[in-house]
């Protein structure tokens, strides 16, 4: 006997076998929700489902649900926070695996997501923009998808204001196999000089730290506003790998507006 299914239903065992029991999945509404509550039922019962509105939860919806604001995707959720809040998980690299539903497709492919403004498409050039929250998803997690970019290092950044001046603190993992001889970080476009500790070379496994208040002369930053932080990592091979991460400028704890 042959078993008939069809091609929704293939994508859907599919997205469902690239989740992994713990881990933290970035779901998408229609054929990703059914992908993630199949793992669920199936062979990842403890994986994470981060929604772009900022629910997380820890079991699917016990009732249908037409958008990921419905009600019963808020009741039993782990948290109800904000698009901010989850994407900055994604930026930490604490997000393995990412679905998107095609709600909208053009003749060329590109996915109708937070893309509001502006004209032209969501391309790779692109990436973690505002605009292209869909391609910030796909380069950012860190399992193995068909979405998924895997890099050498992990970074967390946080960009805050501490007695009326900006600090930039960030941290990498080297989660490679080789060294990490040299890094290089750009802040808005700009060319930042920074002390790590433990300094280079970062062997694999290690995680090194900065923190610097010296930000360049011209650039002004606005609390609430969101700004590119550029990673490029030398590896002993003599490749590079880089990541762009976007950073929102917050009051440091104690200030007040």
């Amino acid at each position: 006997m042959i078993a008939t299914y069809t091609r929704k239903e293939l994508m859907v065992v599919a997205a469902a076998r690239e989740i992994g029991d713990g881990e933290v999945v970035f779901v998408g509404m229609r054929l990703p929700l059914l992908g993630f509550g199949l793992a669920k039922a199936t062979h990842a019962p403890t994986a994470v489902g981060l929604f772009e509105n900022g629910v997380i939860r820890d079991r699917p919806a016990e009732a249908f649900i037409y958008t990921m604001g419905d009600p019963p995707n808020i009741v039993g959720a782990i948290a109800c926070l904000g698009l901010n809040d989850v994407m900055s998980l994604l930026q930490q690299g604490r997000v393995d695996v990412g679905f998107i539903g095609g709600a909208e497709i053009d003749p060329h492919g590109n996915l109708n997501t937070t893309r509001t403004s502006g004209s032209g498409v969501c391309t790779q050039a692109l990436t973690n923009s505002v605009d292209c929250s869909h391609t910030d998803i796909a380069v950012q997690t860190g399992g193995s998808t068909l979405l998924t970019t895997n890099h050498h290092f992990k970074a967390s950044i946080s960009l805050e204001q501490l007695s009326r001046s900006p600090s930039l603190t960030i941290q990498i993992s080297n989660i490679g196999n080789g060294a990490i001889t040299s890094l290089s970080i750009q802040l808005a476009g700009q060319s930042l000089t920074l002390s790590w500790n433990p300094a280079m070379p970062l062997q694999s496994g290690q995680t090194t730290s900065t923190t610097t208040t010296s930000i360049p002369l011209g650039l002004v930053l606005t609390v609430g506003g969101i700004y590119q932080v550029t990673i490029a990592a030398t590896l002993s091979d003599g490749t590079t790998d880089s990541q762009t991460l976007n950073a929102i400028y917050t009051l440091g704890a104690g200030i007040g507006l």
